[in-house]
């Protein structure tokens, strides 16, 4: 039986964080000769590199991302349901417009299968088919049930 599993990442963490992070990519053969400073912007950096193997059509990170992405992201696995073998996989991106991410964040997925919903200040993506798990499963707090604290 698969539980409930969440997992959180700050995208712009204390400098400490960010040196320890530093330390870390420079040992990943992707990002051995990127540039990395501590002045790096890492939404920037994954920006980059998840548009290296998706079509982003004109999309740049400083005109249509940078404006209302937030500071955390959070990835969460719900059980599959009795009907199904697949785990329901949820990303939760922390936005600062929700108005901009909403409207830009279906032109980035461009995946009519996909699903992008605002929610206290994070744009909540999933499966259409899953929504309504997903939603019955943050109305009942289960995807923060098994955070860890800092």
């Amino acid at each position: 039986m698969i539980r409930s599993a969440t997992s959180r990442i700050d995208l712009n963490p204390a400098a400490d964080q960010k040196l320890a992070a530093l330390n870390y990519f420079r040992e990943l053969p992707q990002l051995r000769n990127a540039q990395i400073s501590p002045s790096l912007d890492v939404k920037e950096l994954l920006w980059n590199e998840w548009a290296k193997g998706n079509d982003t059509s004109g999309v740049t990170y400083a005109a249509d991302i940078k404006p209302w992405i937030g500071d955390r992201f959070g990835v969460a696995q719900l059980p599959a349901a009795a009907d199904d073998s697949s785990p329901i996989l949820v990303i939760a991106l922390q936005v600062t417009d929700q108005n901009a991410a909403a409207a830009k964040l279906p032109t980035i997925l461009k995946d009519g299968s996909t699903v992008v919903t605002m929610l206290n200040g994070y744009a909540v993506i999933a499966q259409s088919t899953d929504l309504d798990r997903v939603k019955t499963a943050l109305a009942a707090g289960t995807m923060e049930g098994t955070r860890r604290s800092r």
